[in-house]
């Protein structure tokens, strides 16, 4: 032991400095290791978030290793997208402002050429009526009139909801029955689910035109027209059936995309009108759909 004991002081003076630099080597690695991922996870993370679309997402990498060239990169090519995004949709909502208004031009010009025949024709009806003492049909009609009228101001609003779209075709359906001499019958069948929520202004009243004009009117006391509401696949499905002689399948899949040609009756920009409101207001994913058949 006296012998050996220089040794062990020896042995033991190794093992504490070998000790002593694997410590100093563990702390020195793990700092040279979070000084490489923790801007490598800072990058990564921002490179997530901007693959989510969070476009102004920028990664702020300190150095002048190849992170930072790499982080400086990844920001110069995140501000070009950024800023073509910004193009990108300030492009499409100042083509779908103009398509808008496109639209509203066109409902404004269909209102005005409905209104003025429309309101002659009714107020020839109460005329007549005032003048047979058939007061009572009278006050009717005045007040279907002015409900429809209220509900097509609606205070400017473009997006109704879905219960004063439906007093609006019921008043305008009333008011036509009484014109035609109730020649048709008219039944509404909607989901009172559906009430509150909203849909485009004035679009049930153009395709009940179409329903008349190419429909029933035509026919002897046995036209029938129903109208629907119901919910399908998460959509709002508002339809309008009647029973009447139909159309070709050349003249049904020209109704809905050419504006142009001359229609043989009603107003004919009608429904073109209310495809391409509903298309800007609610997306190309939603639409009219015209089935029909001739008999």
């Amino acid at each position: 032991d006296t012998l050996l004991e220089p040794a062990y002081s020896i042995r033991n003076k190794c093992l504490f400095l070998v000790f002593l630099v694997l410590l100093l080597c563990i702390i020195l690695a793990r700092c040279t290791a979070r000084s490489i991922s923790d801007p490598l996870r800072s990058l990564v993370g921002s490179m997530e978030r901007f693959g989510r679309n969070e476009f102004q997402e920028r990664c702020t990498v300190d150095g002048r290793d190849e992170l930072t060239v790499v982080s400086a990169g990844f920001n110069q090519m995140a501000e070009d997208t950024e800023r073509m995004v910004d193009e990108i949709v300030t492009a499409n909502l100042r083509q779908k402002t103009l398509e808008l208004s496109k639209a509203t031009a066109e409902l404004n010009a269909l209102q005005m050429q409905i209104r003025p025949h429309f309101l002659y024709n009714t107020l020839e009806s109460i005329t007549w009526m005032i003048e047979g003492e058939r007061n009572d049909e009278a006050v009717f009609m005045i007040s279907q009139l002015a409900r429809l009228f209220r509900i097509s101001l609606s205070k400017g609003r473009t997006v109704i909801s879905v219960k004063d779209e439906l007093q609006h075709a019921q008043s305008y359906m009333n008011i036509q029955k009484v014109r035609y001499k109730n020649t048709f019958s008219v039944e509404f069948d909607v989901d009172p689910s559906l009430y509150s929520c909203c849909t485009v202004k004035l679009i049930l009243q153009p395709l009940l035109e179409n329903a008349i004009n190419y429909g029933v009117s035509s026919m002897d006391d046995c036209g029938e027209i129903l109208v629907t509401g119901r919910r399908e696949e998460g959509m709002i499905v508002l339809a309008v059936e009647d029973n009447g002689l139909g159309m070709s399948a050349e003249e049904a899949a020209l109704v809905l995309t050419d504006s142009n040609r001359v229609h043989k009756k009603g107003s004919g920009v009608g429904l073109v009108n209310v495809n391409n409101r509903i298309k800007i207001l609610f997306g190309k994913e939603y639409a009219v759909a015209l089935k029909s058949r001739e008999i």
